[in-house]
């Protein structure tokens, strides 16, 4: 009789060590045995790997979903299904649903619900905000892996009275930087000016707004030992400030971005007009270009995907009235593909992409090795890759809900061909699995 449930035979096993032909094992959900091919597993079933490279599970740190409350953009089935079509395996879900998980009973509702629906694991990141000090403790310990600021509504102090609260119970705290008091000003002069285009939505914010409230982060925190994680950085100058922060104090400081401020820039939101708005926007080739510097040399620890989908209906209303488009663009389906082509391109390694794609969100949030990982112990989490299969992003083929995207229609060449999550099969050769549900909760290790 076997005793292993799946062998993926002949695949060349990348981690951020480097990549190596190897035979992998999988029981009871995890990772059993590494062996040379041609070693003689025996398992229930054998899956070819030859010419296929096995990446750990994509662990997308800066996911929101729509459920509950606005299942109209997308629900949570839906979510982790684009998740699995595209090679992602842990998603760590936002607080922005309706109402907020802003309390430990909304934590412990989502952590319930979810499960029945989802088709990869996912981790809780609860809000924090001024009117919720007393339920941090609470929400961390049911399981939220981070506290979330969502913008710059809280005083100085108050920010540092939240951060300090995080920090004591194990938590991070987390934030997308921006100076939103200027930005809010512009949009209203804007506005009252009867300015209703995509260029006018461009000048109300300004790049200077991200590396504004960069640097209002670093000098609050600047002599405490709170850690913190810099959602969505676009700027070359928050590169900088950002750079000369961690070299002050190591360790205190995480970064991501995602492929489309790599890749796209605000041109991009003059063609895509209403169905661009995002936030923060995409900015100039040159900071694209320090982004890339900084993803290289590990100023950047991770690519994520700020995954915001709405309903198509929503944001059509910004071709007439480009302030009524809300902002959030679907990402987590094509972000494997856009930045394997990268990888094909010579602009990094498959090693350093399981890095800032798999190891490092999941060190940072406290799930590494169960999650991030290809490794005996590990969760059977891992997506096979052909670097050699050429698509074209289809937007209106998407699994995700809305069907669009910031990238329709671009070229792309590495594709994921298969995905598992605890060594349950949820995509093959890009069908994204139905059911049953077998995502879980994830909780970290403080």
């Amino acid at each position: 009789m076997p005793n292993l449930d799946i062998v993926i035979a002949n695949s060349t096993v990348v981690t951020p060590a480097g990549a190596q032909r190897l035979d992998i094992g999988i029981k009871d959900g995890r990772i059993s045995v590494l062996a040379s091919p041609g070693s003689a597993l025996e398992a229930a079933r054998t899956v070819d790997g030859t010419g296929r490279y096995a990446l750990p599970g994509c662990v997308d740190c800066h996911v929101h979903t729509r459920d509950p409350g606005q299942t109209h953009k997308e629900d949570f089935n839906t979510l982790t299904r684009a998740a699995a079509a595209g090679g992602v395996t842990t998603i760590m879900c936002q607080p922005t649903t309706t109402p907020a998980i802003n309390t430990a009973d909304m934590v412990h509702q989502v952590a319930e619900d979810w499960p029945k629906k989802a088709m990869v694991d996912f981790t809780i990141q609860a809000m924090a905000e001024p009117g919720n000090m007393g339920e941090i403790p609470g929400m961390l310990e049911a399981g939220a892996v981070s506290m979330e600021f969502l913008g710059q509504g809280s005083t100085g102090p108050m920010m540092m009275d939240i951060m300090k609260a995080v920090h004591e119970n194990g938590g991070i705290s987390s934030m997308t930087a921006s100076d939103g008091g200027h930005s809010q000003f512009m949009r209203q002069q804007l506005q009252e000016s009867g300015r209703v285009d995509i260029r006018d939505w461009l000048e109300a914010w300004p790049r200077e707004n991200e590396s504004v409230g960069v640097a209002r982060t670093l000098l609050l925190t600047e002599n405490t030992p709170y850690r913190f994680h810099f959602h969505m950085i676009t700027t070359k100058r928050s590169l900088e400030l950002i750079r000369e922060a961690k070299e002050k104090r190591p360790g205190s400081f995480t970064v991501e971005t995602s492929p489309k401020y790599l890749l796209l820039t605000e041109e991009d939101h003059v063609r895509m007009g209403a169905f661009g708005t995002v936030l923060p926007r995409f900015k100039t080739p040159d900071d694209n270009a320090a982004v890339w510097g900084g993803l290289l040399d590990g100023s950047i620890d991770m690519v994520a995907t700020d995954h915001a989908p709405h309903a198509r209906a929503e944001k059509e209303e910004g071709f007439r009235d480009i302030w009524k488009a809300p902002t959030g663009v679907p990402e987590v389906e094509i972000s494997l593909p856009l930045m394997l082509t990268q990888v094909n391109a010579g602009r990094l390694s498959l090693s350093h992409l399981a890095k800032v794609m798999s190891e490092n969100p999941a060190r940072e949030y406290g799930i590494y090795p169960q999650k991030g990982a290809l490794q005996v112990g590990s969760d059977a989490d891992l997506v096979l890759v052909d670097m050699e299969r050429v698509s074209t992003i289809d937007d209106g083929a998407l699994v995700t809900a809305p069907k669009y995207s910031a990238f329709g229609g671009t070229p792309v060449k590495g594709m994921p061909v298969m995905t598992m999550v605890r060594g349950n099969v949820v995509m093959n050769e890009g069908a994204a699995a139905q059911g049953p549900s077998v995502g879980q909760l994830v909780k970290p290790r403080r």
